[in-house]
C-alpha cells in the first residue's frame, strides 16, 4: 500500500514494516477509490540521517498529492524543511506536533514478528510486572529501583549488587524477585532476549509493563505493543504529543517512586481494572493502524 525508498531500505525489512502495512490497508479502506488519488510515502532514517529535503526522483510526484511519513528517525529531529513540499508530514519520534506546520506525530507501532493473542483482564493475568530489555544506560535507574526492591524483600544478596551491573554491556540478568509473580531481565542486547512471539505472549499475560526509555528516546516499540497487549504501562516522562499527552498512562519522573506506586496499584484492583479498559481504548482509538489511518484521512482532507 505504500511506496518506500528503496535506496535506503526494502521495505520486508523495516521493523515497522507490519505496522505500516495495516495503517496502509486501512487507509485504502477507509478512502475506498479517493485512496489511488494520493502517493504514501514512508521514509527511513538510518543512523546518524536527517531527514530528507526532497525525495529521490523515483518519487517524484505532486507535492498537492504526496503525504510523507517519516520512521525509524530516534534522534528526533523535526522536518521543517520539507513544510510545503507534502500534503501533509507524518513523523515517528517528534518532540511535539506541528499541526500550523502540517507536521503530525506517528506511533512507531509494533516491531515485525511480534504478534497479537486474546486479551485477558488484570485479574486473570499471572504476571504482575514485566520487562525484558538491554541493558542500556537510560535504563540503570529503573534496575537500581528494581535491585532496592528485591534487596529490600531479602530476596538477593550481595552477588546482584547494582554497583556491579555494567550498563552498555553485553549481559544477562534476571531479578524477577523484586516483585512477586514479575518476569524482570536485562539482554545483552536488542532482539537477544525472548523471541518475538514468547515475548508477545508474556505481555498478553503481564498485568503491569515497565517502559523504560529506548538508547536515543524515550518513545520505544514497547509502549504501543504493551498496550495493544492490554497492560497497564509505567514509563518515564514522554513527549507531549497527541500519542502520549492525554494517555492513560502512569508516568514517572524518577524510578526511585516504582516501589511505592506499584504497591498503591496493587492495592487498588479497581484501579488496574479502570487502567486497563483506558488503555486498550487508547491504542484503539488513537494508536492502533485503524486509528492512525483515520487521522491521516481527517488531515488531508482539510488540506
Amino acid at each position: 500500500m505504500f511506496a518506500y525508498d528503496s535506496l535506503d531500505y526494502p521495505y520486508t525489512s523495516l521493523m515497522e514494516s507490519e505496522y505500516l502495512n495495516e495503517v496502509g490497508q486501512a487507509l485504502a479502506a477507509e478512502m475506498g477509490s479517493g485512496f489511488r488519488g494520493y502517493r504514501f510515502v514512508v521514509w527511513s532514517m538510518r543512523e546518524g540521517q536527517t531527514a530528507p529535503r526532497s525525495l529521490p526522483d523515483i518519487f517524484s510526484a505532486e507535492s498537492k498529492s504526496t503525504v510523507l511519513i517519516i520512521v525509524s528517525d530516534e534522534g528526533g529531529s523535526v522536518p521543517t524543511q520539507l513544510v510545503g513540499h507534502y500534503r501533509a508530514i507524518f513523523k515517528c519520534y517528534l518532540p511535539r506536533d506541528h499541526p500550523t506546520e502540517n507536521i503530525y506525530s506517528f506511533p512507531i507501532g509494533y516491531a515485525a514478528g511480534v504478534p497479537s493473542f486474546n486479551l485477558l483482564p488484570t485479574h486473570d493475568r499471572p504476571i504482575n510486572l514485566f520487562f525484558s530489555g538491554c541493558a542500556q544506560t537510560s535504563r540503570s535507574e529503573l534496575w537500581r529501583a528494581l535491585v532496592g526492591m528485591a534487596t529490600l524483600r531479602g530476596l538477593i544478596g550481595s552477588e546482584t549488587r547494582f554497583s556491579d551491573i555494567d550498563f552498555g554491556a553485553a549481559i544477562f540478568q534476571n531479578i524477577s524477585d523484586a516483585f512477586p509473580a514479575s518476569f524482570l531481565q536485562l539482554t545483552p542486547g536488542f532482539g537477544l532476549g525472548l523471541d518475538r512471539v514468547s515475548y508477545s505472549r508474556m505481555l498478553h499475560d503481564s498485568k503491569v509493563a515497565l517502559c523504560p526509555a529506548g538508547w536515543r528516546n524515550s518513545e520505544t516499540f514497547r509502549h504501543f505493543e504493551a498496550m495493544r497487549a492490554g497492560c497497564i504501562l509505567i514509563s518515564a516522562p514522554l513527549p507531549q504529543t497527541r500519542l502520549y499527552a492525554d494517555a492513560p498512562l502512569i508516568i514517572l519522573d524518577d524510578w526511585s517512586e516504582l516501589e511505592t506506586t506499584i504497591k498503591e496499584l496493587f492495592n487498588s484492583p479497581d484501579r488496574m481494572s479502570q487502567l486497563q479498559n483506558a488503555t486498550m481504548n487508547w491504542w484503539k482509538n488513537v494508536c492502533s493502524p485503524a486509528a492512525v489511518a483515520h487521522f491521516i484521512c481527517r488531515v488531508i482532507s482539510k488540506q
